[in-house]
This record gives C-alpha cells, structure tokens and sequence, in this order.
C-alpha cells in the first residue's frame, strides 16, 4: 500500500502517518506473531473533508489523545457526528459512522456500539479494554463499505445506556465485523443525571507568535516583508487560529514583534524601548562623498507604522481586543527556559525581556505583559528571570500545573492537594501570581490541527469530566494553553471552544479573573523545584540554543552596540540612516541586533535546520556592517628614516561613520619600522574613501608587514579581519649621504679643472719667432 496523506481518511499506524502494514490491509496475511485481537490498540484513524484541510495542518502533534483504533476488518472507521455529546436518561444517542473499505473497492460489514461502565480516572481514559466484555449497546446494522468510504447512523437507545453515577463518563466503542476479524474505534460518552457538583471555571489562552521561517530574517528587506506577510495573511497559521477563535472566550498571548516595528522618533530615546535609530553622520569628513552631497535620510526597512502586513494584524487585533483580553509576551517571544539554562547574561537578558510596549500603542492600552517559559523554572533560575526583568516584572507567570507544588519553601500551605486538583491560580511565597496551566486540556487544543472533531471534542469532555470527578463539591479554575506552534483547522478549533461553553460542568471565564485570584492571598502558594524540571508538556522539540550558539550572538550583538557608536557625530547623535545607493549597503545595526535576539525564540524548538540557516543569514548582515568599513589593503615603499605612510579607509555603507581609531600594529620581533603607539582619528563619509597619514621610522632595511586595527570609538574592532599592510623598508642614513655628496664635490672639481686646462690656447714655435717682443 502507498503512503496517504493525513489530509484525507487514512490508517495512521503507530504515531502520526505512516505506511499501513500490508497485514493491516489484508488480515489473512497477518503475522502469527501479531494476532489482530478485540483489544483496542494504541493506534488512531484521522479523517478529514477535503474542504477543510489546509495544507500543513494535519499533523497531529499528541496522537496519544486521539480515538484508538484497529483496522483488523480491512475497513477504517470515523465518527462524523455524536448527537447529543452528553447524554442523560431518556435520550437516544445518534453515532454517524464513516466506513471505509481498505482492501477492496466494496467490503460487506456489519456495525454496532458498544459501551462499559463509568470511568473515574484521567488514567483510566488510557487503559486498555477487552471489546469482547463491553455491553453492545445498539442494533448491528449492515453496510457495504466502499472505497470513498459509506455513512451509517446508529442509533443507541437510551433503554440500553446503564448510569452508575450522577455524572460520569462511558467508554464508548464502535467495530465493524466481518469475516470473524473486528475494527474498532473508540471514543468516549460523558453522561450527567443530576447537577450535584460545583462546575469547573475554564480559562484558554491562544498565543499568536510568528512562524519559524528563515526569510524573516533575511538581508533583502524585501524578501523580510514578503515573509511576514506569509505569516500573517489571509489563510495563513495566525489567520486560522482567530477564524477559529473569533467568537471563543480566549486571550490571546501576541508577540509584539508580530505588529511590526516601533516607528523611530528622532526626538525620543529609542534605546529605552529596544529600538535605536541608528544616526547619519553630521561631521565633515576627511573626504566627501561621491556626488559631493549629504546622504538624504529615509527610515530603515520594514513596515512603517500604518502600513504593511503587520500594521493590518494590529489593526484586527486591536478590533478584536474589545472581547479577547491581551497578554503581551517579550518582544520575539525568547525561549525563557533555553536562555536560563543557557547561561545568558545579565545585561543580555535585560536587553531581551525590555518592553517597548509597541501592543499597548498600537494595539490596547490594556494589555498585560506576562512571561511564558516552556518548562517550569527552578528558584534559581525564577530569580534569574526576576533581576532580568528589574522592576518592570511581568503580571504573571505562565507554568505547567504539574511542574510546580503546593506550598513554599518557608513553609506549607496547608494541606497538599494533588497536582491535578489544585487550582490554576497560584502565587509564590514572594507574592508573584503563577497561572499553572493543565498539560492534557493543552494537549487537546494543539491537536485542533486534526480534522477528527469528534474524538477531540468527546476526549476534552471526558478529560473534564474526570477532573471533576475528583473534587466535584470544590469551586476550581483550570487553565488549557495552546503551543506556540498551534496549526488549527478552525472549524475544529472552534467547535472545541464552542463545546466547553455549553457543557454543564464546564464555566468559561476570562484570564484576568484568574490573575485577580492569583493576585490575593487567598490563592493557594506554590514552589518551584530546587532541582532538575520536567521539560515542556505543550511545546514539542529541542532548543537550538546552547551555551556556546548563545555566546555567539551575545558577542555579535555586543559589535553591533559598539558600531553604533561610530554612527553618531560629534555635534548631532540621532539622524536617521541614510538613503542606500547602489554602491552602498543600508545600515541599521539595531534592526539586526533585533533579528539576532528573534533566533532566541520558543518558535525554533524542534527546527534546528530553519534556525541553523536564519544563524546563517544573519551572520552575513552581521559582517556586511561590522565589515563594510575597512582598511584597504596595499604595499608601500618606504625610503626614508622618517616619514609618513598613507593608509586607505573605504566606506562602503550608507552612512557616514566619525572618530574611528586607526592603528598599526608592526610585527613584536626585530621591528624594522617604528610607527606611534597612539591611535590616528578619521572620519568617513558615506561610500566614499578617507586617507590616514601616519608617521613612521625606519629601523632596518627589509619587508615589514603590519597589521591594521580599525576601532569604533568604544573599542569595538571593524573591518576585515587580519588585513595588513606590506612596507618595503629602505633607510637612507645621514652619515653616507655626507659622505656621499663630499665625495661627488671632489670628483665635481677635479673634473672642472682638467676642463679648464685642457681648454688652454697652445702656441708653436714659428709663432714665437714672429712675435714681435719690442
């Protein structure tokens, strides 16, 4: 048999898809040592309308929680639709079955349902059953199965429903025979008599992060945009989750960097926000730019405030934030328990966690800032995270409700409860409100992405119904999170929303009443583990981060800071960039560093290679700046004791960059060349070029190649690394250019007297004699 999607009605063997076992299509090749029997397995059938199914949305992240099946008939089945979903006395149960043949086109089956007695555990939901021993609880109802698969209703009659309980939950099982071999399914019935219980008071937080795509980050801004837009648009993951919750009594838990970036103000400290507008240079340099012109400013690239594929998500949020509360996580949504555990430093998690409380200016003033890590924390990790904070600490913390205790180190809180009765509103010993969220019901709300509604919705009643069950006369608040990663179907999203708000045990109530509870001292007090913590329930998948990876991209952010420096002239120190040219790279130091600090996000658990190529990407935009002003490598003659040497800085940026510090470094041993200790000054305009005149000695005659540092003003090192300088040495000596020069005087004079006497008149004898000497 070929793989199937899970998009359409297909087998899943094992966890999520698969290849169906050819003995799982034709039990006659079964092998001896795997007899097909009427245990109900753990293995799942997931179906889904055509229609319904977007694509990447079928993946069903807790396939434990899914309806268990065997396909031992060579047929899979369904349930479509079970009217009503709680039953009570005198009602009949309707059950839509979808059969569908798996090894033939047409298979002849017979149906029937079947249901046991009550159940009164959460762990008793999971526990295997003997089919053969449950009650048949139906009619068996013939139906020739097809290939397309064929719907059959099934009626329970409620004369044959037995109710040991005021309330409860049945097992409930359906299997279609054929041939002696049996497939089945199976769901569960939650029933109630009487009302003879306190209802539970439920609360659903959905976050809205950003997807972890690579381009996001990009060095083309706009391949960045296209990106966000992907992630944000009509049909896209965050779409689908508030279509699938629009009308729900949710609260949405966004990441800021979702509504784009704050515009920058060059009247406000940007820097106190997260954001800095990095400065045009307003000191002359010591050369022009090309075109003999200053840069003209232009904001840096992404969404300008009111614009863009963000700034429509933020305009819905904000309609939507009149019936869905807001919680505001940390800018990039950082993964909280892999920094911790990582080692990050203090300064860095500041940075990190610093709101610029962009939801509250563009979305709602009301929003509240909480913090989410994964895991639970241990206390020293938690005071980690509260010295990060400083006095801007969040409202609460989001933990899993079995990862933290009843009571506090400096003593108990009374009696404890177990972790499944205790209540979702908590607080710590030093007042912080905890929300502690229940793993399972989260669970539940990340495998909305299958399209199997039913079995999700009769498993969440049932999950509930047994929570109940356990402290039925106790007013209690639970709390289901969504993972970060959630992918819905939206009908399916919606319909489990919309079931918790009509079951009788169930009360929806909103997050702030849970943050007000926390908030008193009557909420009960928890600790937090001294040691090692489980690791996430809800969010799948290894951190990418590490120690050394989180070290990285500390120092890179650090360059990034100290270029900064080098932006802002000596009379102005905020200007906005300058416009890029087609010979220049645009500049924005602070856009990357905040890009840096996105590849610490929750969103890249499990997606080491999407992280490994955004670390890629970003570590070219790192160098293109740190890089993009540098010294031009070149050979020099040298044929003095002293003088200067010219050095080239070339500025390939968009932006003019001022009292960088120039030095060269001659090699340790036997320097041939001596040149100052001192730093030389320069300043460079944009995309032009600079020359540095610095003095030097000659010492000894020979090549000498020396190493240039190129510093920003903090110290911060720029250009290419390791570019040297080659010196041809060649001293002239004083003592032999004298020596030289008397020498050519001598040979100078002599030569001028042979002239003169070689050029002396000469007169012959016969000439005397005619000479008259009277």
């Amino acid at each position: 048999m070929t793989r199937n999607s899970c998009a359409t009605t297909v087998v899943v063997m094992a966890l999520g898809c698969g290849v169906m076992p050819a003995w799982a299509a034709d039990p006659a090749s079964a092998p001896a040592s795997e007899p097909v029997t009427e245990v109900i397995s753990k293995k799942m059938v997931t179906n889904a309308s055509p229609a319904d199914v977007q694509p990447g949305t079928a993946t069903t992240p807790h396939p434990e929680l899914m309806p268990r099946s065997t396909v031992a008939a060579g047929v899979a089945l369904k349930v479509d639709n079970l009217s009503p979903t709680v039953a009570s006395p005198g009602k009949d149960i309707t059950v839509q079955v979808n059969v569908k043949a798996l090894t033939a086109d047409r298979l002849d089956t017979t149906v029937r349902v079947r249901a046991g007695g009550a159940l009164l555990s959460r762990a008793e939901l999971d526990a295997d059953r003997d089919v053969a021993t449950l009650p048949v609880v139906s009619a068996d109802t013939p139906v020739t199965a097809r290939k397309d698969g064929t719907q059959v209703t099934v009626k329970i009659p409620a004369a044959r429903l037995s109710f040991p309980a005021s309330y409860g939950v049945l097992p409930l099982v359906v299997e279609a025979s054929r041939q002696g071999q049996t497939s089945t399914l199976a769901t569960f019935l939650p029933f109630e008599r009487t009302k003879e219980y306190e209802p539970i008071s439920l609360a659903v937080a959905i976050p809205l992060t950003a997807d972890p795509d690579p381009e996001m980050v990009s060095p083309d801004p706009g391949t960045r945009e296209r990106a966000w837009e992907r992630a944000v648009k009509d049909g896209s993951r965050i779409d689908r989750i508030l279509k699938g919750t629009n009308d729900a009594d949710v609260t949405y838990a966004v990441d800021p960097a979702l509504t784009g970036a704050l515009p920058k103000d060059p009247g406000k400290d940007n820097s106190k926000n997260g954001t800095e507008a990095p400065p045009s240079g307003a000191a002359t340099s010591s050369t022009s730019s090309p075109n003999g012109s200053s840069p003209s400013p232009s904001p840096s690239p992404g969404s300008p405030a009111g614009s863009g594929p963000r700034a429509g998500l933020a305009e819905r949020l904000s309609s939507l934030a009149t019936t869905h509360p807001l919680w505001e996580l940390p800018s990039g949504d950082p993964d909280l328990a892999a920094l911790l555990g990582s080692g990050v430093s203090k300064e860095h998690l500041a940075s990190v966690l610093r709101s610029d409380r962009r939801l509250a200016d563009r979305v709602s003033p009301d929003s509240t800032p909480v913090a989410w890590p994964t895991s639970s924390l241990t206390q020293q990790q938690f005071g980690e995270l509260k010295s990060g904070y400083g006095p801007d600490r969040p409202a609460s913390l989001l933990l899993p409700s079995g990862a933290t205790a009843p009571g506090s180190a400096a003593g108990p809180a009374g009696p404890a409860a177990p972790a499944a009765a205790a209540d979702a509103a908590r607080r710590l010993s030093d007042g912080t409100a905890v929300l502690a969220y229940d793993e399972t019901l989260s669970k539940l709300l990340a495998n909305s992405s299958a399209p199997d509604r039913v079995g999700l919705v009769q498993r969440f009643l049932a999950e509930t119904m047994t929570l109940l069950q356990q402290s039925p006369g106790k007013a209690r608040r639970l709390l289901a999170v969504a993972p970060r990663s959630l992918n819905p179907q939206p009908s399916t999203l919606n319909s489990m929303l919309s079931i918790a708000r009509s079951t009788p045990w169930l009360r929806s109530i909103s997050t702030g009443s849970l943050l007000t509870t926390a908030r008193s001292p009557e909420a009960t007090v928890t600790q937090l583990p001294t040691g090692q913590v489980p690791s996430g329930a809800i969010d799948a998948g290894g951190s990418p981060l590490d120690p050394s990876r989180l070290g990285a991209m500390e120092h890179d952010v650090d360059r990034l800071q100290g270029f900064s420096s080098a932006l802002a002239g000596p009379t102005s120190t905020t200007a906005p960039a300058a416009q890029p040219t087609a010979n220049t790279r645009p500049v924005d130091p602070s856009a990357v560093s905040q890009d840096l600090w996105s590849l610490l996000s929750v969103r890249w658990r499990g997606r080491a290679g999407q992280w490994e190529e955004a670390r890629r990407l970003l570590d070219g935009r790192v160098s293109s700046l740190i890089e993009g002003v540098s010294v031009i490598p070149s050979q020099v003659n040298f044929f003095a004791d002293s003088g200067m040497i010219q050095v080239t800085v070339v500025n390939k940026l968009s932006i003019d960059v001022h009292d960088l510090q120039l030095r060269l470094v001659p090699p340790g041993r036997s320097p041939r060349l001596r040149v100052p200790e001192s730093a030389q000054p320069v300043s460079v305009a944009a995309g032009s070029r600079a020359t540095v005149r610095i003095p030097a000695e000659s010492v000894a005659a020979g090549t000498v190649v020396i190493a240039t540092e190129l510093t920003t003003p903090d110290g911060t090192r720029l250009g290419v690394p390791d570019t040297t300088l080659s010196v041809h040495v060649q001293p002239t000596n004083g003592w032999l250019i004298l020596g030289l020069g008397g020498a050519t005087g001598v040979i100078f004079l002599v030569g001028l007297l042979r002239t003169i006497r070689h050029n002396r008149p000469r007169v012959s004898a016969e000439d005397l004699k005619e000479i008259d000497l009277e």
